[in-house]
């Protein structure tokens, strides 16, 4: 989880070490498949926020699907 909880602009490539080349990222806005495309969301994010953090509540395994509950914090940056 602290890939996640520590994640930066420039520490991107760490995403590997916890998806594989061809998982699929779901969330209220997302339904991707691909490291590529998980990386993208990953990317917007950043470029369009400020102070991004995430603050894992629960989470939960099953083979090999992974259910992280987060909450995200950020602040929009103003145009």
């Amino acid at each position: 989880m602290q890939t996640f909880t520590s994640l930066t602009p420039d520490g991107l490539e760490r995403l590997a070490e916890i998806f594989a080349a061809d998982a699929r990222f779901k969330d209220p806005f997302n339904d991707v498949h691909g490291l590529a495309a998980i990386t993208r969301i990953f990317e917007h994010m950043f470029a369009t926020t400020r102070d991004s953090r995430f603050v894992i509540s629960d989470h939960a395994v099953t083979g090999d699907t992974l259910f992280i509950r987060w909450d995200y914090h950020f602040q929009t940056l103003k145009g």
